[in-house]
């Protein structure tokens, strides 16, 4: 199914602590499954193994919102 015609077949769904995401007939929490295909997934976990190996991967919450405060990050995961 093509999302862009079809606006209405995504739906997020907000009422709920937990983001849901409604596809069709079909719910998907967004806490429990990727939402990228999976040559995607791979490129993004290589490239976050080669941050980690190159000590640029910033673990945690507070550690990831200095370095966006002090402008180092371009990402934050």
């Amino acid at each position: 199914m093509n999302y862009t015609e079809n606006p209405k077949a995504l739906q997020l769904n907000t009422s709920s602590p937990v983001v849901d995401v409604v596809l069709g007939d079909d719910r998907i929490s967004l806490k429990a499954y990727p939402l990228a295909d999976t040559a995607l997934s791979q490129k993004i976990l290589d490239f976050m193994h080669q941050a980690l190996n190159w000590k640029q991967l910033k673990k945690g919450a507070n550690e990831g919102t200095k370095t966006l405060y002090r402008r180092i990050a371009e990402m934050i995961s």
